[in-house]
């Protein structure tokens, strides 16, 4: 990486972006270790039955999360990173102030309503159900605020202190809180403390990142030349809504309707199961967390060489290292099951090796999902995550009834690799940039 990147002409992005690579992979993967120590203590705590309850309420809130972000932590990046690259902090502020009015706005709303809908349902659910889901409507504003700060900062060339406190410090403050309650108070080992923990470690990662960003912004004229939050500036967040809510529904959908068709045991185990397949997602989340604001700024300058040798140098990492992830799994995969989560989670070794192809098929076709996000061609990438939204959902009301957890883990594989191959067929007809490693 570093050896391509020297040949970039602009040394200061070559600098950051090798420094910013280093720096966020060991966030990633420390964040990566944490948030798979919180499911193990969750799993070994919770058991499978209470751990499924816990996994299909954090499913519900993931899926609202789409309604309650509505693409605007994207849209965020891409415009605090253009507008902070030119010294632009009157409309630097205005698109930070503007996001959180919308967000916040959004998510309490969504909050309010699911509440009601619980409420109404309560004969549906046993009582650590319906206490888990409370909470989770409580918590759905705070990591939708949490995200849109996130992505505030790596606009700001704060990407690391952002991905620190969220990936790091947040999960790490709730595994502390899991481990100090759980066994001196054994009968808080409910879902519903689980998400109590998450809700005050989020909070916390909250207020320290809104004291990181404020820093960042220069004292500016707040009346002067700020966006408005008018409708021309809503529907630009809805292709970014659509385009970062396939991930989510791809991931989500399938544990959602496992509730709706199957029992609490069965969605712990197969959560289980998708949490191993994230770990293809490491390189990618890595790499182009700290790749698309330059993606962005490289097509502004309409430099196209040195944006398809970034495009390629992010390509072939993240293809190498989920290529090499699914080799380990595919070999030591059901050890490491039993070994880390337990002898009752030892069916998701099936589950875990479906979903991990699938993903490394994605990762093979590169970044073009964010390629396309962060040089404002997003529109075009609408009607292929809607198909695959549509598809995701078919698929898994087909096959789950029949094949349980097999038929969820093959309906998510099957229904998300199409849109990598559509985005990259489209990025390289129509900008002449190939994402593939090749």
């Amino acid at each position: 990486m570093r050896q391509i990147l020297h040949k970039l002409k602009d040394k200061q992005i070559t600098t950051k972006l090798i420094k910013g690579g280093i720096g966020n992979s060991l966030i990633q993967a420390f964040g990566q270790f944490f948030s798979l120590l919180l499911s193990i203590l969750l799993a070994r705590f919770l058991g499978v039955e209470k751990y499924g309850i816990y996994a299909y309420a954090i499913a519900i809130m993931n899926i609202l999360s789409i309604a309650a972000e509505a693409g605007v932590p994207v849209l965020l990046m891409r415009e605090t990173s253009i507008n902070f690259n030119q010294k632009k902090f009157n409309l630097l502020f205005g698109s930070i102030l503007r996001a959180y009015q919308f967000v916040g706005l959004v998510s309490i709303s969504i909050s309010i309503v699911g509440l009601a809908i619980i409420w109404n349902l309560n004969q549906t659910y046993n009582d650590h159900q319906l206490y888990t889901l409370y909470l989770i409507m409580v918590f759905l504003p705070v990591a939708a605020l949490m995200k849109t700060t996130s992505h505030a900062l790596a606009g700001v060339d704060s990407l690391l202190s952002g991905q620190f406190l969220d990936l790091i410090a947040r999960p790490a403050t709730t595994a502390l809180l899991l481990l100090t309650f759980f066994i001196l108070i054994p009968s808080t080992q409910q879902p519903g403390y689980a998400i109590t923990f998450q809700i005050i470690s989020a909070i916390l990662a909250l207020t320290i990142s809104i004291k990181i960003l404020t820093k960042k912004i220069p004292k500016i004229n707040q009346n002067k030349n700020q966006p408005k939050l008018n409708i021309t500036w809503i529907k630009s967040t809805i292709p970014f809504a659509l385009l970062g809510g396939v991930s989510i529904i791809a991931g989500q959908t399938d544990i959602v309707m496992l509730g709706y068709f199957s029992s609490p045991e069965n969605i712990g185990i197969y959560r289980v199961s998708v949490q191993g397949a994230t770990l293809i997602l490491f390189s990618m989340r890595a790499i182009t967390m700290v790749a698309g604001p330059y993606f962005s700024i490289l097509h502004a300058k309409k430099d196209l060489k040195q944006l398809q040798q970034v495009v390629k140098t992010t390509s072939r990492i993240c293809f190498f290292i989920s290529a090499l992830t699914l080799i380990i799994l595919f070999a030591f995969g059901e050890e490491i099951i039993t070994t880390v989560f337990g002898q009752n989670f030892k069916n998701a070794y099936t589950t875990l090796i479906i979903l991990s192809t699938g993903q490394t098929i994605n990762s093979f076709f590169g970044p073009s999902g964010t390629l396309t996000t962060m040089t404002g061609n997003e529109r075009v990438s609408v009607i292929t995550v809607l198909a695959v939204a549509i598809a995701n959902i078919i698929l898994n009301s087909i096959l789950i009834p029949q094949y349980g957890n097999v038929g969820a883990a093959i309906a998510t594989a099957v229904s998300t690799a199409p849109c990598s191959i559509i985005l990259y067929l489209y990025v390289k007809s129509k900008m002449s940039i190939s994402t593939l490693p090749l």
